[in-house]
This record gives C-alpha cells, sequence and structure tokens, in this order.
C-alpha cells in the first residue's frame, strides 16, 4: 500500500521476547497482527502487570493516530509474531483527510479499543498489592496532593462549641490544623485507580506510611459486611512537605 509514492505498509516479524513498543516511547508505528501472541503489559515496583494478550487481527500502537504520542504500555511478543507494519504519520494524514463521519466513527473505534485497555489496566492494577517503591514516591505524592486540593475540603469549625472544649480537643489531637485537608479515601482511591491508571491498594500503603510520620492522619471505620477496619478518610496536615517529599525522590 502506498498514498502519494510513499509505502505506508509492510509485513515484519518478531521473535518470542522482542517488543513491538515500549510505554513511554514515541508510537511511530503501530501493527496489525498475522499470526502468533504478544502480550501488554506495564512494570510497576518491578513486577510485570500483564493487561491482556493479543492475537490475529489485534492491534498495537493504534492511538498514535488519534493524537496519543506516547505508548501507554510495553507489548512484547509472547510467540513468534508476524505483523503488518504501519508508520503512523502518513496514516495519521489520510485519517486527518477522511470524511467526517468516516473520521468520527474511526475515532469512536479507537476510543473504545483505548478505554477497554484502560478498564483492564485499572483492574489488574486493583489486584497489585506490591509495596510502595521509592521510584513510585513522586508520582503518589502528586495525585495525593492534586486530589487533596481538588477534591478535598476544610475543617468545619463548630462556632457553638465553647473555646476550652476546641482547646481540649486540640490537646488530643495536636496534628490537627484549621488549614487541613480532609478527603475522603473512596474519591482518592477513585481517582488513583481510574483516572491516574495506579493501584489504590499502593496509595493506602502510601498513605498509612505519611500516616505513621506524622504529615497526616487516617480514619478508619468497622464494615460489618467485612468485620474489618477499612480506611475511609485521609486528614492531610502538610501538602507543602509532601510535595517536596516527592521532590526529594524525583
Amino acid at each position: 500500500m502506498a498514498i502519494e509514492g510513499i509505502r505506508v505498509s509492510q509485513e515484519g516479524k518478531f521473535k518470542k521476547g522482542e517488543m513491538l513498543c515500549e510505554e513511554g516511547t514515541p508510537l511511530k508505528k503501530f501493527y496489525v497482527i498475522q499470526s502468533g501472541k504478544a502480550s501488554i503489559y506495564i512494570e510497576r515496583g518491578g513486577n510485570r502487570i500483564e493487561i491482556d494478550q493479543l492475537g490475529p487481527g489485534q492491534i498495537v500502537g493504534e492511538q498514535g493516530v488519534f493524537g496519543n504520542s506516547k505508548a501507554a504500555y510495553n507489548c512484547v511478543a509472547a510467540s513468534e509474531v508476524k505483523v503488518i507494519e504501519l508508520p503512523v504519520a502518513p496514516i495519521k494524514i489520510v485519517f486527518e483527510k477522511s470524511p467526517g463521519p468516516i473520521k468520527l466513527f474511526m475515532k469512536a473505534l479507537g476510543e473504545d479499543v483505548k478505554r477497554g485497555r484502560n478498564s483492564l489496566r485499572s483492574i489488574k492494577m486493583d489486584q497489585d498489592n506490591s509495596p510502595c517503591p521509592p521510584r513510585f514516591i513522586p508520582r503518589l505524592c502528586s495525585i495525593l496532593v492534586l486530589v487533596g486540593k481538588n477534591s478535598g475540603t476544610k475543617p468545619v469549625i463548630d462556632s457553638t462549641i465553647p473555646a476550652y472544649k476546641r482547646e481540649e480537643e486540640a490537646a488530643k489531637n495536636p496534628h490537627f490544623k484549621d488549614n487541613d485537608i480532609i478527603l475522603p479515601f473512596h474519591t482518592l482511591k477513585i481517582y488513583t485507580s481510574r483516572m491516574f491508571l495506579e493501584s489504590h491498594q499502593r496509595m493506602q500503603n502510601f498513605v498509612e506510611m505519611l500516616g505513621k510520620l506524622g504529615y497526616l492522619s487516617l480514619k478508619y471505620e468497622h464494615n460489618e459486611d467485612t468485620e474489618q477496619d477499612e480506611l475511609t478518610e485521609v486528614r492531610i496536615h502538610d501538602s507543602q512537605t509532601i510535595e517536596l517529599f516527592g521532590e526529594f525522590y524525583q
């Protein structure tokens, strides 16, 4: 296949273990699998988390055509894989010049593939309970502070409570401040896994660590169905120090 004299497709072959694309690298090509199997995965905390396996008729790297310049995952040949190789740039030109209805239809299909893989990625990461390695601390700090500032609330000060009662309460909880940020953990969990594609279990491990260091306080409630105490609220005392903490590990 050629467009204005430019060859835009050719057959290719990958041996078992060879990479079709790597997470974070520019998407200059995408592939239609003709035979064999490929595995798409991410690496978190030194662990490989497989998202899906692809076979004949499925595609890898197609998001480059729809505006995503970098790969969101790794793809490795799980066996010998034969592909049709297509460079992104000329195909993107054809896509942009397509009639409106066809362009809309193709983009909708691309978004469906993206949503499906993101959903699988979220599910897989929810199941990942590996400890928090140092290289993930900057990301977790950023997520915590960003979600706290945008979705958290300030403590409600009840003016009807006598001053001495408030002083007694402050003595019991010396870390509590009027400018703290109170954030439901359920909200943090949703943003962590669905919007930032990180493991919410790793985020819980991280906030529990920060709680022990005194940068935030955690509230647990007993779940009668599971008979376990569940984290329900995160109270951030010092978001600036948490940001600096992330920058240090960056």
